[in-house]
């Protein structure tokens, strides 16, 4: 398949019940037969026009497979037990929840497009994003989906929101088109929607951030320097450092959960890690003929 047929399938999930009852059971074998100090991160192969769920070390051994159904996916989180995924297409996705000894239960079920959920420090909470009242906005709900409620109401497009290991505050990006141009900026707030504070500032593409451990940084994509690279910041905004600086893209940065290590997309094909000041960048899978996406650290509670 074409690479533009590709990032245009990335962005359309598709809903099948089979798909979740396949990945309970891949996860519940694993889980059964690993420690967690073996297991690094999530992610989503696509091969032969089929996408399936895989589990690998960071350095690039131990793949085990999940799935085996070949519909599409996307990770999300993960916690002690359970992933966090979300399922759908046309822009209509929601969000379930999968544990190792049981079904998969979704957690929205509105009908509109719910999607990037971040689960709380503790466990208990989610945040994500929704258009079901218009535009993107932010919401909040509890771990078994009740309790929904919306956090922020602007005439922007609030995205990506990322949960502070703090656990009080989230950062997310905000999605704007000016004049025909569209920008977002990296922001954060309180939990309870109050505090909203802009970061980066309107005037570029800023936006996935994820928070280092101690709270006090966060890693981004930006397209300020031409093209899409990762990069690190305060909290508050300031001394903003570039950590990539290849010829090609790369995107959805996440931070493992030592704060040592980053692992991100790269050429939207491609899963890569490097140290968390930029150095020692690894290619750890994917290839053209070999597409990967959507990496996901696991975390413990």
């Amino acid at each position: 398949m074409a690479l533009n047929k590709m990032i245009s399938i990335r962005r359309h999930w598709k809903l099948l019940s089979g798909l979740v009852i396949l990945t309970v059971i891949g996860w519940s074998i694993y889980a059964s037969k690993h420690q967690p100090a073996s297991w690094k991160f999530g992610y989503v192969q696509y091969k032969d026009d089929k996408f399936d769920a895989y589990l690998i070390n960071g350095d690039g051994t131990g793949i085990y497979r999940l799935t085996n159904d070949g519909e599409i996916k996307n990770f999300d989180d993960f916690l002690t037990n359970s992933m966090i995924f979300t399922f759908g297409r046309d822009y209509k996705r929601d969000i379930y929840i999968v544990d190792n000894d049981s079904k998969p239960k979704a957690l929205t079920t509105d009908k509109e497009d719910d999607f990037s959920p971040s689960v709380s420090p503790d466990g208990r909470q989610i945040i994500f994003s929704s258009n079901r009242d218009g535009n993107y906005e932010l919401y909040l709900m509890n771990i078994d989906g009740s309790n929904q409620r919306r956090l922020t109401n602007t005439q922007d497009d609030e995205i990506n929101p990322s949960w502070s290991p703090v656990g009080k505050e989230m950062a997310f990006a905000i999605h704007r088109s000016l004049n025909g141009t569209n920008y977002s900026s990296i922001n954060i707030m309180n939990i309870d929607g109050s505090g909203l504070r802009s970061l980066t500032g309107m005037s570029t593409n800023d936006f996935a951030p994820d928070w280092l451990p101690d709270g006090q940084k966060l890693i981004f994509v930006s397209t300020r320097d031409g093209n899409s690279h990762i990069y690190i910041m305060n909290k508050n905004g300031s001394n903003p450092q570039r950590l990539t600086d290849g010829g090609e893209p790369d995107s959805y940065p996440r931070v493992s959960p030592d704060g040592s290590s980053i692992v991100f997309e790269r050429s939207l094909g491609e899963i890569w890690t490097m140290n968390i000041d930029g150095s020692n960048q690894r290619h750890v899978i994917g290839d053209n003929s070999n597409y990967v996406l959507s990496p996901v650290w696991l975390r413990y509670y």
